[in-house]
């Protein structure tokens, strides 16, 4: 899974249409791509183990920090249709 962002201001992606897989993996211009493995030290930034750093990051007048993100994965072709669902942490803030 990959998880995507706004590093400049937060925010998800919106409403950003025609990604190719390159944009995914790499993330292009402010939105940066981190992998997300099963442990945090799967967590990386271009390959590298690194905390998603929020620090001054805030989308919302809302008490605490508001930051938005875009989760990926790819499935196999051959997976049954339906509604998938799954929980996993994000470790912020501190160096891996």
């Amino acid at each position: 899974m990959r998880l995507l962002f706004n590093s400049a201001t937060g925010g998800g992606l919106g409403a950003v249409v025609g990604l190719t897989d390159d944009d995914i993996i790499d993330g292009f211009g402010d939105v940066d791509s981190y992998a997300i493995g099963n442990d945090f030290e799967d967590q990386t930034l271009d390959g590298a183990p690194t905390a998603i750093e929020t620090a001054g990051l805030d989308t919302s007048t809302s008490t605490g920090r508001q930051v938005r993100f875009d989760v990926f994965t790819k499935l196999p072709e051959s997976t049954a249709p339906g509604f998938y669902e799954t929980d996993y942490e994000i470790q912020l803030g501190e160096e891996i």
